[in-house]
């Protein structure tokens, strides 16, 4: 049976940002690969100007995942920035558990400074206590009060020119931090591959680990 894995992540991007050369390397080793985004992801400033569109953002990421090669994306539309979980967002994500049967999970780190990843990656550890393999990710690097406690490391860097091409697909939010992300995940993914002697590379928190 062919293996299976499910990125959880509240927006669109954030998967990106975060592992999409883990998920590039599962995919080229035959994984499916499957995506859920929680929210709309799409965004206004404090004076009502509509700083990225849903309709944006969803079409941004349907051309990412197909760099990435994403199996399917499942959108559950909720607010951005106004996350409420209930039972019927519980039910849809165990339903989604138990169709896919994944191997492995990843999720927001569960002490991220946005309060979206929090929320979704307390709800994923909750929702996934039987999945074998499950490991956090950062998306984001500003500071914590807890220290990113990233113990298992992916080789990326045969995959790393296509990691920066799905990121290149989020053109507007390029534009609106100037660029800036890809130097940041291009220093960060080069120091995480310096730690274990490689190009670049992608580094997760363990919750399990059974299989690689």
């Amino acid at each position: 049976m062919k293996k299976k894995i499910i990125f959880f992540a509240a927006h669109h991007d954030d998967i990106e940002l975060g592992c999409a050369g883990t998920a590039l390397k599962y995919k080229r080793n035959g994984y499916d690969i499957y995506y859920v985004v929680f929210t709309k992801s799409g965004y206004m400033n404090e004076h009502g100007k509509i700083i990225r569109s849903s309709k944006t953002a969803k079409e941004e990421a349907k051309k990412a995942g197909k760099v990435i090669g994403v199996k399917k994306i499942f959108n559950l539309n909720l607010e951005t920035n106004n996350i409420h979980i209930n039972d019927n967002i519980k039910s849809k994500i165990i339903n989604i558990l138990k169709t896919i049967n994944p191997s492995h999970v990843f999720v927001h780190w569960r002490y991220d400074v946005h309060h979206d990843h929090r929320i979704i990656s307390d709800l994923v550890l909750g929702l996934t206590k039987n999945i074998k393999n499950v490991l956090l990710y950062r998306s984001n690097f500003f500071k914590s009060n807890k220290e990113f406690a990233g113990n298992f490391y992916v080789d990326i860097s045969k995959e790393f020119g296509k990691k920066i091409k799905s990121i290149k697909k989020f053109k507007g939010e390029l534009r609106r931090v100037k660029n800036s992300w890809i130097k940041i995940i291009k220093n960060e993914n080069k120091y995480n591959g310096f730690q274990i002697g490689v190009k670049y590379a992608e580094r997760f928190e363990v919750v399990r680990l059974s299989i690689i």
